[in-house]
This record gives C-alpha cells, sequence and structure tokens, in this order.
C-alpha cells in the first residue's frame, strides 16, 4: 500500500507540475477576474502573495485595477504611496491609459503572460491587472533585505577599496558600475532554474572581451537543467571547462575592485542574486596566484612577494613529503649530523615517520577546519594556537619529534600565502597524495606525482585560455609579468601583467568536459 500510495503521489505531482507549467505559461486574458484566480492558483499557499483591489480613496467603489505584490519584498512606502495617493479617478477618465499611469506612477514595464507577472512579483516589483485590457504592467518597488557595504572578510587588504559585495544582485551591479563607468559595461540579466528561479548577471566589456567567450558563456548558461540556483557554485559547476579537475578553473572574488581589473584584462564577471562571490573567467594559474594587492604595491616590491608566493605555494605541498622522504628512503641526501640527531629523536618513537606526518598534518587541518566555524574573535587562536599547543605537548609526550611539528607548521603557514581558497583546498588535498608516494616511493614517488600534475596542469584550458600560460605554452614576452608588475606608466599594463591573461585560442574555444 505504501508503494502504490507513493506513485499514485508522484503522478499527481508530476500532473501538478505539468499543469503549472503550462497555466504559467499562458497569456494574460481582458477579464481581471481570471487574471486573479489564475495568479492565485500560481500562487497558491503563499499568504505572503498579496492582492489589493484599487478604489477612489473615498468609498469602496472598484476602478477594475487591482494590484499584487509579495510582501516582504517591497517598499511598502512605495507601495502605500502609489496605491493610495495615484489620481485613480483621473486614470480611470483616460479609459485606464498605461503612459497615464506611468506619468503617476513611475517607470512601468508591460506585461504578457502569467511567467512574467509570477517573475516580476518574485522580483520585488507591484503588478497591475486592469479590466478590459490583457496587458499588464509592473513598477519596480523592491526593497530586498541585504546588508551594508561591509570590508571583505575572506579579501582582507590594508590598502585601498575597503568595499564588499552584498547579497542583492542590483546592488551589486551598480557597485561594480562605480568602479567601469563606461558605457562599454555590458549587463545581461537572465533567469536560471526551472523550479526555483534566480537571476544571474553577465558582466563584461565589449572593447576588450574576445566576441566568441561571451557566445560560449550564453551557450553554457542556456544548458543549464537544474531546478534551482542557491548560490554561485551552482552555476560555476555548469561553467567550468573541467568539473572533474582539483584546480579551480574559474576564481572567485568578493571585491569589486577585482571584477574592475578582471574586466579590464578581458575577462567576464557572473554575479548570482543572494551570493556575495562573484565569478570571474577565463583564469590562469597565476591568477590564483598574484593577488588584487599587487596593485596597490610599489611595482619593484612586487617582485619579491611574487616570487615568494611562487615558492612558498609549492613548499607548503611538497614539504612533508620531502621530509619524509629524506628520513624514510634517501637519507644519503642529508648532511651526517642533521642525519644523526633526527634518528635521535626517532629512536623512543611509538610511530613511523609517516605517521607522525600524517597524525600532526590531520591535527592541523582539524583545527584549521575547527577555526573557520567558529567566531571569527577566537577561530584563528583555536587554529594556530592550538596546533602548537597540541604539538608541543605531542612532542613531551615523546609522540612525534620537534622536527616534524616544525614541518607541519611551516607547512601551514605557507598554506596561508595563497590567497585563493579554492587553490588552497587543492593544495591541502594533494599533500596527502604526496605524502602516500613519498612512503610508497620516496623521492621518486614524488617526482612521478609531481609530474602526472604537471601534465594535468598544461592540458587543462579556461575558455580557451591555457591554465598554465605563459609557461606552457612559453611567452617569452609576457613570462617576466608573471613575477613582475608593469608601471602605470607602461603602455597596455593591464594586459602586459600576467593576472591579464593571453588571447584565448579562439578555434579550440568549446566545452572540454
Amino acid at each position: 500500500m505504501k508503494k502504490k500510495r507513493k506513485i499514485v503521489e508522484k503522478l499527481q505531482s508530476s500532473i501538478l507540475k505539468e499543469l503549472w507549467e503550462q497555466v504559467n505559461k499562458d497569456e494574460l486574458v481582458a477579464s481581471i477576474n481570471q487574471n486573479i484566480e489564475t495568479m492565485q492558483i500560481i500562487w497558491n499557499h503563499c499568504d505572503d502573495f498579496k492582492i489589493t483591489p484599487l478604489t477612489d480613496g473615498t468609498t469602496e467603489t472598484q476602478f477594475g485595477i487591482v494590484a499584487c505584490w509579495m510582501d516582504g519584498l517591497v517598499d511598502e512606502k512605495r507601495v502605500q504611496e502609489i496605491i493610495l495617493h495615484t489620481n485613480l479617478n483621473q486614470l480611470m477618465s483616460s479609459g485606464t491609459n498605461t503612459e497615464l499611469i506611468s506619468l503617476q506612477t513611475g517607470m512601468y514595464q508591460a506585461i504578457a503572460t502569467y511567467q512574467e507577472a509570477s517573475r516580476a512579483i518574485a522580483a520585488g516589483q507591484l503588478v497591475f491587472f486592469m479590466e478590459g485590457n490583457s496587458k499588464g504592467f509592473s513598477i519596480s518597488v523592491s526593497n530586498f533585505p541585504s546588508k551594508a557595504l561591509e570590508t571583505p572578510q575572506n579579501e582582507p587588504t590594508i590598502e585601498e577599496p575597503q568595499v564588499s559585495f552584498v547579497n542583492v544582485l542590483s546592488q551589486n551591479i551598480a557597485t561594480i558600475r562605480n568602479f567601469v563607468r563606461s558605457p562599454h559595461l555590458k549587463v545581461e540579466i537572465r533567469t536560471l532554474g526551472s523550479m526555483l528561479e534566480n537571476s544571474v548577471a553577465l558582466l563584461y566589456l565589449d572593447s576588450v572581451i574576445e566576441k566568441e567567450v561571451v557566445d560560449e558563456v550564453k551557450k553554457r548558461l542556456s544548458s543549464y537543467q537544474l531546478e534551482g540556483v542557491l548560490g554561485f557554485n551552482y552555476v560555476k559547476e555548469i561553467l567550468e571547462d573541467h568539473p572533474y579537475s582539483p584546480y579551480p578553473t574559474i576564481d572567485e572574488t568578493e571585491r569589486p575592485d577585482r571584477v574592475a581589473v578582471g574586466l579590464l584584462q578581458g575577462k567576464f564577471a557572473i554575479l548570482v542574486n543572494g551570493s556575495t562571490i562573484v565569478l570571474l573567467a577565463p583564469a590562469t594559474f597565476i591568477t590564483f596566484i598574484n593577488p588584487i594587492e599587487d596593485y596597490y604595491t610599489g611595482y619593484e616590491a612586487v617582485v619579491f612577494f611574487r616570487v615568494m608566493r611562487h615558492l612558498m605555494y609549492w613548499i607548503s605541498m611538497l614539504l612533508p613529503s620531502i621530509y619524509i622522504s629524506l628520513l624514510s628512503y634517501n637519507q644519503d641526501l642529508l648532511p651526517t649530523p642533521l642525519l644523526l640527531n633526527l634518528q635521535i629523536q626517532h629512536q623512543n618513537l611509538p610511530f613511523s615517520v609517516i605517521l607522525e606526518i600524517f597524525i600532526m598534518q590531520i591535527a592541523f587541518e582539524a583545527m584549521r577546519e575547527a577555526g573557520t566555524r567558529l567566531p571569527k574573535t577566537v577561530g584563528q587562536s583555536v587554529s594556530i594556537v592550538g596546533t602548537l599547543v597540541i604539538g608541543d605537548a605531542a612532542t613531551q609526550a615523546g609522540l612525534v619529534t620537534p622536527a616534524a611539528v616544525i614541518v607541519v607548521a611551516f607547512t601551514g603557514i605557507a598554506s596561508f600565502t595563497i590567497t585563493s581558497y579554492a587553490l588552497a583546498y587543492t593544495n591541502r588535498v594533494l599533500q596527502f597524495a604526496f605524502m602516500l608516494s613519498a612512503f610508497l616511493y620516496g623521492l621518486y614517488g614524488v617526482i612521478i606525482v609531481g609530474l602526472m600534475l604537471v601534465a594535468h596542469l598544461v592540458s587543462l584550458k579556461s575558455f580557451g585560455v591555457p591554465y598554465m600560460s605563459p609557461v606552457a605554452p612559453f611567452h617569452a614576452k609576457v613570462f617576466p609579468y608573471a613575477f613582475y608588475r608593469p608601471s602605470w606608466s607602461s603602455e597596455n599594463r593591464y594586459q602586459k601583467d600576467i593576472a591579464g591573461f593571453p588571447r584565448p585560442d579562439l578555434e579550440k574555444l568549446k566545452k572540454t568536459k
């Protein structure tokens, strides 16, 4: 009986869904009562859906105009001004002329179908239906819940813009326009999701970006098949060329100045309503290493910091595995005094080298993950101080050596120099793959896994742009800018900087998944 009941419920659900989709796409009719009944069916069991007939304000005489809106998504004062203070006598004497209504209430947008009406209501607009008119119209009175502009939480900076995005699409677009004040900045908004519809905006500079890249982005967005869009990652996985690669091929940021720089470099931006993260692509490996702070630092000093970040990235990935290899297989590569000192430390330990490094690395990752879940005021102290306390206690108890604590601590510090969280997470996972290869085959295993990783990196593309450019393929003129930022007095400064990538291969611009 339970199985039959589930089958009946599933059939009823599918039938109702088909009926809803069919009704939702129908065009409006001239009967205001039928329009209202259909909207009530679409918004069934929605107590925050409001319908109000308009009157002359002195009697209960209805003028054949009905206003619909969603409570909580509109500016209540603005709605009252439109409904109560509009000169409806003048409107009715003009035959409900929409042009006159627009003069009285503000700019309007024509509506032809129930789907357009539902989308307008969900977007915080005030929708009007009129007796004898098969067209409705909407007026924007949206007032979505949002927070004020704050300083970036995940991408803090000492100098220059202390602004991050909020969770309202229109406000984020306006923030970007404040940085890029040009008619070349194009904004295309579309709706994604078959059930939970959400607005997604595509931004680009038509004078810089390749037209084929924009066409490819639109094509991929049109292929969206999911029921809803609740965050930026829903769209990111649709757009990525290599969704199964551990390396990110689309950049993420919460800072409008990074978006502005990316647009100048020929990238496009994807904004999702309700999300404070903006997607930027195409992206290269160097994009995730070199942060936006380089533009606010003297170009002479940028050389040191960029070289340091590149070095710290590879140290954070390879240091634990190299330590395991040197103590387990390749001891002849260590100086004799250092080797003797390390061997003495390991004499009375109950664990092997791989186990002590593995235990300490897991403890450090657990502390760091716990720090992200705790309040910000105590999170960092828990992740760093807690690891040091546990490391000291483990050393005093004879479970690990001081050298292992130093290796794990320095690895963690090096990983903090990675500015991209997506790349940092990838690095943290790959550490364990290198540690396992070092335990099995020593330095030979590390080299084999490293070659496999390099082969994978050079095979990646982001919307036609080689992921490891300018290293593979090698660009002699561009390569120096991987470690050096051009001065603002140089020509084509954004395109010269390696944060700005070379032109995409338009012939090979296609989805590779």
